[in-house]
C-alpha cells in the first residue's frame, strides 16, 4: 500500500516537470533575444507557480516552505512560510543575535506588488508585506526594504524604473497569466 502512495507522488512530480521545461524554454527564449519584435510569450499562472516553487526551493532550501503566487490585473501576491534564520544562514549571511531572536522559527509571508512597464522601462512597488498577520506599509515598508532586502539583494529594483532587457517592450499581468511583448529594438547582445 505504501508504493502506491509513493507512486502517486512521482506522478505528479512528473507531471509538473514537463511544465518547468516549457517555463524554461520560454525564458530561455526571452535571454536569447528570440521574441520578435511586436512579438508575445505568455506563461500561464500555473507554469509561473511551479516555476517559482522550482526555484525556491533550489534557492531557499528549507527556509521557504508552501510558496505560492497569485496574479492579478497588472498585480502579484506571493505568500509562502519562511524561516528567516535558516534562508539566511543557508545564503551565508546569519542574521545578528537580535533579529535571530525575533525571526526564529516559522512565519507566514505575504508580499503584494503592482507594477507597470511601457517603451522597455517598467517599475514594481510594494504595496504591503504582511508577516504573521501584522501588516506593513508605507514609511515602516521603505524601511524594511531599504534595510533588510537592498543589502541582501542589491540588484532589485523596488520602487524605481528600471531598463527592461533582451528587447522586452512591456508586460502584462492578468489572473490567466503574465505576457511578456517584445519590443521594436532589439537589445544589444
Amino acid at each position: 500500500m505504501r508504493w502506491l502512495g509513493f507512486a502517486a507522488i512521482a506522478v505528479c512530480l512528473l507531471a509538473q516537470a514537463p511544465e518547468v521545461a516549457a517555463v524554461k524554454s520560454k525564458i530561455q527564449q526571452i535571454e536569447q533575444d528570440r521574441i520578435p519584435a511586436g512579438g508575445k510569450v505568455f506563461f500561464t499562472s500555473r507554469e509561473l507557480n511551479l516555476y517559482v516553487t522550482d526555484l525556491l526551493k533550489a534557492e531557499a532550501g528549507d527556509g521557504l516552505k508552501n510558496p505560492k503566487l497569485v496574479l492579478g490585473t497588472n498585480r502579484a501576491e506571493g505568500s509562502a512560510v519562511v524561516n528567516f534564520v535558516k534562508l539566511q544562514t543557508a545564503k551565508g549571511q546569519p542574521p545578528g543575535l537580535l533579529i535571530g531572536l525575533l525571526l526564529r522559527g516559522e512565519h507566514d509571508l505575504t508580499v503584494r506588488v503592482r507594477g507597470r512597464s511601457s517603451g522597455g522601462q517598467a517599475q514594481v512597488d510594494v504595496d504591503e508585506v504582511t508577516l504573521d498577520g501584522l501588516v506593513i506599509r508605507g514609511k515602516t515598508l521603505e524601511l524594511l526594504i531599504e534595510y533588510y532586502l537592498q543589502p541582501r539583494v542589491p540588484d532589485v529594483k523596488i520602487g524605481k524604473p528600471f531598463e527592461l532587457r533582451h528587447g522586452v517592450d512591456r508586460f502584462e499581468a492578468a489572473p490567466e497569466g503574465l505576457t511578456i511583448y517584445g519590443g521594436t529594438q532589439r537589445a544589444a547582445r
